[in-house]
């Protein structure tokens, strides 16, 4: 009788397709970690693709608001406000403009109601009436900002500091409107062609600021002759159409998912050969 060979005896062909199985569950156990491992490598590939994106983006956004910034501070110091309006229809009363791709906001301060000078009560109460602070609560807040003060008050000495304050628990959107009417920087002087929605109707009353926005809605010489039809210039009074020099400028890039905004407040002096521009005040947004 011949014998079987060692190769196909039957202990020998389970021992066989028994290694065969520990070696196919080893294959599959490597070739699942090599996935996960590739799967994660791809996904960390892709997540600093995104983030060099979103750095390269937002340098960018930067050196563009930058490079509208140093234009427009060039253009301020060797320009008049006035040859800016008339020849370049630049706008000092806060309309949004485009440098580019930078969208700009250029205030004069003039238009903006100035809590450091002489101001009268009401006129700031009706500004934060304007702006959605219940009248009662107008009134009293703006005497507590304007009031000297002494060792008897509890709130902050800085005026500013004290009006936000009082008003914690108002409502953001109220807050930016009292915000964009007031300042810390400007003159005395009262511009009616620069200034606010609410601080016009705070000093002019409803109709007479009703007319000053229809003329600026149409041009500037409308603006201007129903300005001085209305209430012609006044330098007793402070009342006169005069820019700057005090501005505050609004810049914002968006570029993709990034952006870049700031808001800078300066002083121009042309005719100081020394120090001409003057920064007052710096915030990112």
């Amino acid at each position: 009788m011949m014998k079987t060979p060692d190769y196909i005896h039957p202990a020998n062909i389970k021992l066989k397709n028994r290694q065969r199985g520990v070696a196919l569950v080893l294959v599959l156990f490597l070739s699942a970690i090599m996935i996960l491992l590739a799967t994660n490598i791809l996904k960390q590939s892709q997540s600093q693709l995104v983030q060099t994106q979103l750095v390269k983006n937002k340098v960018l956004a930067y050196s563009q608001l930058y490079s509208a910034k140093s234009n427009i501070i060039f253009d301020l110091l060797t320009n008049s406000a006035l040859s800016l309006e008339k020849g370049h229809s630049w706008n000092f009363s806060g309309k949004k403009m485009s440098f580019g791709t930078t969208q700009v906001r250029i205030q004069d301060l003039n238009g903006l109601l100035n809590i450091y000078s002489f101001v009268s009560y009401k006129v700031l109460a009706s500004v934060f009436s304007q702006c959605g602070v219940d009248n009662n609560i107008a009134m009293s807040v703006a005497k507590k900002v304007l009031q000297t003060h002494d060792k008897h008050i509890k709130l902050p000495v800085d005026k500013y500091q004290r009006l936000f304050t009082l008003l914690r628990n108002t409502p953001v959107k109220v807050k930016d409107c009292i915000n964009g009417n007031i300042t810390r920087f400007a003159g005395a002087i009262f511009n009616p062609a620069t200034a606010k929605r609410e601080y016009l109707i705070a000093k002019l009353g409803n109709n007479n600021a009703q007319k000053i926005l229809t003329a600026k809605a149409i041009d500037n010489e409308n603006l201007y002759q129903t300005i001085s039809d209305i209430i012609p210039d006044d330098p007793e009074s402070n009342q006169r159409s005069v820019i700057g020099p005090y501005f505050r400028v609004t810049l914002r890039v968006d570029n993709q998912d990034s952006s870049w905004a700031e808001v800078f407040e300066i002083k121009i002096t042309n005719r100081i050969v020394k120090k001409p521009l003057t920064y007052l005040g710096y915030s990112p947004l």
